[in-house]
């Protein structure tokens, strides 16, 4: 009995023993940081015309499990889906190039962001963009990029604007018909995207405004001292998508002949055209820039075709005298009669520049202008008897450096004693000069003159190109501002203040030396 009641008693102890588990300490959860993000496209309603850049960036503290990228486009006008992407990312940022909004109309983007480790953890956006390509209208004003616009470092002012010709029909690509010439191959190594178009105009109007402006710092080259005598301003940047062509006659063009002469001829008479100014002029409303803003000069670009259907060219310039001018007539190279433009209160020109080519045909160009008005109001032959004595020696030529006969000879290395940097009526100090002398020049904008090339593909570098440079030393050579050039009685007077001044000049009667 004694042993029944210890067994009991011992089994009691056990079951009454308390074993002591260890306490699992509570979970702690770490609050994620709330998603927070920005795009390229926050500012407001983006304009497109075919692709749409986007970068998604995402500010916050990436969750651990990275996050969810959501890509939503729609075509509002239809309500059809364009894009749609979901992916799921480490980074903290996301780049695409969203195709297909070519269509004219209105667009929404949808940015969403969620956290891989919480769904509630998201954030939203919607983005409007618009393709504003106006097949009706025709005419689209672009607001002026802040690098056409006026630095207020010039003496005076030269307001402009800008007109460019830029046919589509898709929005998507240049037309094909209305620019290309009927030998050129229509493929993905000749295709312009509009896009590229656009690039390409901007970015080379960016340098011919840099290069004119530089040519006016008088015996400047490259120190960046002498104040530019111009600073140009341009009021209003225009793409116009469509225009009148005026026929004037024909011209017999070998279909065969491409780049260069086959030796198969298959001429053929195709009309000639020429541009309607005063009815585009007249759509633009140019009389209104002319006579309010006093613009002087109309920068107009055009991608030529000058072979085919509808082939047309435009003037180097021409000038439109004011209505009140006591020398009405149009000093140009090349530029019509007074009809082809239309006259307003005050004297305006147009350049011609044609898009297929670029900033070294730009200022070609207006070198021939240059020239024009310097010899028109030169009634004693000064500029040509003197200063550019010959065309090709002395103080130089469009066409011909300081230091060859040869025309179009821009980067001929030869070494020539030259007083072009130190000219004065009878004859300055000779200087070693070649072809080194503009080419090594260093501007401010100097690493700023690279612009796409005329076709798909490719880039020009503006900075290396001998002509491009040429321009602009030769330019600071011509009596400028302050110029203090007098020399046996005789006192050169400036002469960009007569080209920029040319009704005054004309009135005045100002003379390149008194």
């Amino acid at each position: 009995m004694k042993k029944v009641i210890f067994a009991l008693g011992v089994l009691f102890v056990f079951a009454c023993s308390k074993t002591e588990v260890p306490a699992t300490p509570p979970v702690v959860v770490v609050q994620e940081e709330a998603i927070k993000f920005t795009t390229n496209l926050d500012t407001g309603t983006y304009s497109v015309a075919d692709t749409l850049p986007l970068v998604v960036t995402v500010s916050s503290k990436l969750p651990s499990a990275g996050v969810l990228y959501s890509i939503l486009v729609n075509w509002i006008d239809s309500s059809k889906q364009i894009f749609k992407l979901d992916t799921s990312l480490t980074v903290s940022s996301l780049s695409l190039k969203i195709p297909g909004l070519n269509k004219t109309g209105s667009y929404s983007l949808t940015v969403t962001v969620t956290s891989k480790s919480s769904s509630i953890n998201i954030l939203s956006k919607t983005i409007n963009s618009i393709n504003k390509f106006q097949q009706k209208t025709g005419i689209e004003v672009v607001p002026v990029d802040s690098r056409l616009k006026s630095t207020n470092k010039g003496v005076i002012t030269v307001p402009v604007v800008i007109v460019n010709y830029i046919p589509t029909s898709d929005g998507k690509y240049l037309d094909r018909w209305k620019t290309f010439s009927s030998n050129v191959i229509w493929d993905e190594g000749h295709k312009l995207t509009m896009t590229r178009v656009n690039e390409k105009i901007l970015k080379e109007k960016i340098i011919d405004k840099n290069s004119i402006q530089e040519g006016t710092r008088f015996r400047d080259y490259g120190k960046n001292v002498t104040k530019p005598y111009i600073d140009i301003d341009v009021v209003a940047y225009i793409n116009v998508y469509d225009l009148k062509l005026i026929k004037v006659g024909a011209r017999m063009v070998d279909t065969t002949m491409n780049d260069s002469d086959d030796g198969i001829n298959n001429p053929v008479a195709i009309d000639w055209h020429k541009i309607d100014f005063n009815d585009l002029f007249e759509r633009i409303n140019l009389k209104n820039y002319i006579n309010n803003f006093n613009v002087k000069e109309v920068w107009f670009t055009s991608f030529t075709k000058e072979t085919g259907v509808n082939s047309y060219n435009v003037q180097e310039s021409s000038m439109s005298p004011s209505l009140t001018s006591v020398d009405p007539v149009n000093i140009s190279n090349g530029g019509g009669d007074l009809k082809d433009l239309p006259r307003f209160n005050n004297t305006y020109i147009v350049f011609g520049s044609n898009g297929w080519r670029g900033v070294d045909t730009d200022l070609h160009v207006r070198g021939h202008q240059i020239e024009r008005q310097l010899e028109y109001i030169d009634n004693e032959n000064f500029y040509y008897g003197n200063f550019a004595k010959d065309r090709n020696t002395i103080g130089g030529y469009t066409h011909t450096p300081i230091n060859t006969t040869k025309q179009y000879d821009y980067n001929n290395t030869s070494v020539v004693s030259s007083d072009i940097t130190t000219w004065k009526p009878s004859r300055g100090i000779g200087i070693p000069t070649s072809n080194l002398s503009w080419l090594n020049q260093t501007y401010t904008f100097s690493n700023q003159m690279i612009t796409p090339g005329p076709f798909a593909t490719g880039n020009e570098d503006w900075n290396k190109d001998a002509q491009t440079k040429w321009f602009i030393y030769w330019w600071q050579s011509i009596p400028g501002y302050n110029n203090n050039i007098e020399d046996n009685g005789k006192k050169i007077t400036n002469w960009w203040d007569i080209i920029y001044n040319w009704d005054d000049a004309i009135k005045n009667k100002t003379k390149l030396v008194k």
